[in-house]
Order: structure tokens, then C-alpha cells, then sequence
């Protein structure tokens, strides 16, 4: 009879929902709101004693990191997707910690120092691309030069160029350069179209020359 009972509830709050009009649901969000604001720490509490006593927990843990691991480049994504859509409430919330708490955060540089700089050493080394594209896209904002120069952006021009420098042809490994074809003191800007991957050596004998003249000069341009 229970489960009779219950699949029945279950039908009349369907059709419920189905039924409610919009002025009735934005009511509804809003009495939620007002409710979760109200009794926010009460439900973080009552969610992480949900969490800590689930029995599936760690089955669920291991499925999420095998999900991850099999999905990486989708995971990344909606992890990004995540940061866009959420990045102001992010850094309110860092701001609302850091005032909690001033002195902590004035002194935690200090205190962990030798820490931080290991693991921002070992995530440099871990992450080469992503690390040159953070430059780039720092130098660029100095400059005032528009766009931005993603890991990704590096990734694809590493493809299309077969891992080759574009000019010399050697192979650039783990030693490249991100080069804007028209450089910023020429007015060149941060599109796609605008950069190339070249040897060190090729980069800085180009430096901020005119693309064409460059490429005469190396023999490849009448």
C-alpha cells in the first residue's frame, strides 16, 4: 500500500509541476532562495553528513575519477564552462574569505612560501603550454593588444604545423617560442591568425622585424 501511496504522490507532484504557472514558479525560486540564505549553514551541515554517511561514497569517488580520467579533454571543458559562467560569484567569495580572515591572508605567501613555490614549480613543468600561454597573453595585456593566447590555440598550431618550426622546419620538442607573424610593435594583435610557433633561435632573429623582409632575409622570399 505504501508503495502505492507513493507512486501516487510521485504522479500528483509531476503534473503539479507540469501544470504551475511561471509567475507561481519564480515564487516558488524565490521562497527557495530566501529559505537557503536564511538556513545556509544548517544545509551545508545536513549535506555533509548526507555525504560522510552515504555507503556509496567511495564507489561514487572512484566512478567520478575514472570518468575523468577516460574523459579528460570533456572534463577540462566543463570545467572551464564552469569558471566562465561562475567566475564573478568565485571571486566574491575569495574576497568575502579574505576579509573574514586579513591577517591569514597577508601572511600566508610568508608562512607557506617554500611550498607554494614547489608546487606552482611542479605545476610550471606539468602544464609548458599553458604556461607559455599565460605569458604571451600577460606581455600582450601590458601592451594593450587585444585577444588572448589559450593552451589550446598552441595545441592546434603545434598540429598544423607538424611540430616543426615554421621557418627553419626543425623539430621544436619542448622548445618553442609563440611568435606573432606581425609583431605588437607593429600593430600586430593576439588572433590566431596572427601567431606561429618557431625554435628559439628563428624567434629571436626575427624579433619584432616585418614578416616579409624577415622571410628574405632567410632566403625563402624574392
Amino acid at each position: 500500500m505504501a508503495r502505492v501511496d507513493k507512486a501516487a504522490r510521485s504522479d500528483y507532484n509531476k503534473s503539479y509541476r507540469q501544470n504551475m504557472t511561471e509567475e507561481r514558479r519564480e515564487q516558488n525560486r524565490a521562497r527557495g532562495r530566501a529559505w537557503y540564505a536564511a538556513n545556509k549553514d544548517r544545509e551545508k551541515a545536513r549535506k555533509a553528513r548526507e555525504y560522510a554517511s552515504n555507503p556509496q561514497r567511495e564507489k561514487r569517488t572512484a566512478w567520478q575519477a575514472a570518468w575523468r580520467a577516460a574523459n579528460l579533454e570533456k572534463s577540462r571543458e566543463l570545467a572551464r564552462k564552469y569558471d566562465r559562467e561562475h567566475r564573478q560569484l568565485r571571486k566574491e567569495k575569495a574576497a568575502l574569505r579574505r576579509a573574514k580572515n586579513p591577517q591569514y591572508w597577508a601572511n600566508r605567501y610568508v608562512n607557506n612560501r617554500a611550498a607554494i613555490l614547489a608546487a606552482t614549480t611542479a605545476w610550471a613543468k606539468a602544464h609548458p603550454d599553458v604556461r607559455r600561454a599565460i605569458k604571451v597573453t600577460r606581455r600582450l595585456r601590458e601592451k594593450g593588444a587585444s585577444g588572448k593566447v589559450t593552451a589550446s590555440t598552441v595545441k592546434n598550431l603545434m598540429t598544423l604545423q607538424k611540430g616543426k618550426c615554421i621557418v627553419c622546419r626543425i623539430s621544436l620538442d619542448k622548445k618553442y617560442h609563440i611568435d606573432h607573424i606581425v609583431p605588437l610593435a607593429r600593430s600586430g594583435d593576439n588572433s590566431h591568425t596572427n601567431l606561429q610557433l618557431l625554435c628559439p633561435s628563428c624567434n629571436c632573429s626575427k624579433n619584432a622585424k616585418d614578416p616579409i623582409k624577415f622571410m628574405q632575409q632567410k632566403g625563402y622570399l624574392l
